[in-house]
């Protein structure tokens, strides 16, 4: 498997079945792999496509299998069930065709319900033809069509604007939002299970007033912009300042950037004082985004400074641990405007210390010495030996969840 993470940078894996493991291999960057439990009849990607073949199911009937999900490193049953036959035109000019329509279903990560997946296979041959996939996360829906490699090859000549499907709309504007003491959001969310499980409960914000027959909660957000008096959180583990496989601050480029950007502080100075002098350095150094990038390691971002909100947080994150301060990087969305100017959460990530006894935010994106009430935090992560997007489920979850969410009262 070969998963891009930014620019001229991929991780790169392979492994082999021995027993009930799956050994994995990384080459380069990707060296010392996670290994992963590989129970007896894991269906590999080909096999997948061939079991249409196989399967004699009717109408209603269902098959269970396990499938090897390379992105996260995980097995997990797939129920594909089939819902009929349908008449359906695969390509226009053409005539429709009898396809079966089966849908897939894989079982949660944890909370994370992974997306359904739609497949239309010829009803005569078993081919499977076409497959739709509802992922709001990273695009809207994603659809694989079987065609000729004239027509599979051809330039794209309309981008998909991602932006849009990464984003919640919101009922009314907020003036100045990131400025504000506190905003307290209305969050409905009929399609989840426990919805009231979506974003993280902390010091900063909390969700209050759940209802299980709307399934809506409030989310209260306050700001926070220096660590708390009287308020004390357990402390980190060691791996929240280890070096680690995105979070690689024990190299040249990350320590040099470290260095540069505490240049100047007294050697006593507060770990507080040089968070935020990490933060200011990232924010003026880094340059122009390159939304070309998906999830670039801090040493690669270190040597071009270039990337988006990942890679501010990914880089100020592992300088911050170079300098001996607890790190890790926190996902979730930000109040933001669209193209149009009407007022959305989109997806982003900024990274929070462990300072005076607590977790404090900050974020090297805006460099303005803490976050305020716009940044609403669905989950944090170490990246502790993590080699994949794993971390980022939870704001799968969210996104595919499509919540509902409107601005209550807002406190300056």
């Amino acid at each position: 498997m070969r998963q891009g993470l930014g620019k001229d940078q991929a991780l790169t894996l392979s492994g082999t079945v021995e027993g009930k493991t799956l050994k994995v291999r990384g080459t380069g960057m990707a060296a010392g792999a996670t290994d992963t439990p590989w129970p007896e009849g894991v269906v590999g990607i080909a096999g997948e496509v061939q079991q249409f073949r196989r399967l004699s199911l009717q109408p209603g009937q269902s098959h269970r299998y396990l499938s090897y999900l390379p992105a996260v490193n995980r097995v997990v049953t797939i129920t594909v069930t089939l819902e009929g036959e349908e008449s359906r035109a695969l390509w226009p000019n053409t005539p429709p065709r009898r396809l079966l329509r089966y849908v897939s279903k894989p079982e949660p990560l944890g909370k994370v319900r992974l997306p359904l997946s739609i497949t239309w296979v010829d009803a005569q041959t078993r081919e499977p033809l076409l497959v739709e996939t509802d992922f709001p996360a990273f695009g809207g829906r994603l659809t694989f069509l079987r065609t000729t490699r004239e027509a599979a090859t051809a330039p794209v000549t309309q981008p998909v604007e991602i932006f849009a499907f990464q984003s919640i709309p919101l009922n009314r504007a907020v003036p100045h939002p990131h400025g504000q003491a506190e905003i307290v959001y209305r969050v409905k969310v009929p399609r989840e299970e426990e919805p009231e499980t979506l974003f993280v409960s902390d010091s900063r914000q909390q969700v209050q007033n759940y209802d299980p027959v709307t399934k809506s909660f409030e989310l209260r957000v306050q700001a926070r912009r220096s660590p708390q008096e009287n308020l004390q959180e357990p402390p980190p583990g060691k791996e929240y300042l280890e070096s680690n496989f995105f979070l690689n601050w024990d190299n040249a480029d990350v320590k040099r950037r470290a260095a540069q950007a505490t240049a100047g502080l007294p050697a006593q100075a507060e770990a507080w004082t040089k968070a935020c002098a990490i933060e200011r350095w990232v924010h003026q150094n880094m340059k122009a985004f390159e939304l070309s990038q998906a999830l670039a390691t801090a040493d690669h971002v270190a040597k071009d400074l270039t990337g988006d909100c990942t890679e501010y947080a990914m880089l100020a994150a592992a300088m911050c641990r170079a300098v001996g301060i607890p790190s890790r990087t926190a996902m979730g969305v930000i109040y933001a405007t669209d193209k149009k100017g009407h007022p959305v959460l989109a997806y982003h990530m900024w990274f929070e210390v462990y300072v005076s006894g607590q977790w404090v935010p900050l974020d090297a994106t805006r460099g303005e010495g803490g976050i305020g009430p716009g940044h609403i935090k669905i989950t944090h992560d170490s990246w502790h030996e993590e080699k994949s997007f794993a971390p980022l489920l939870p704001v799968l979850r969210v996104l595919t969840a499509r919540p509902a969410v409107e601005i209550l009262r807002v406190r300056p």
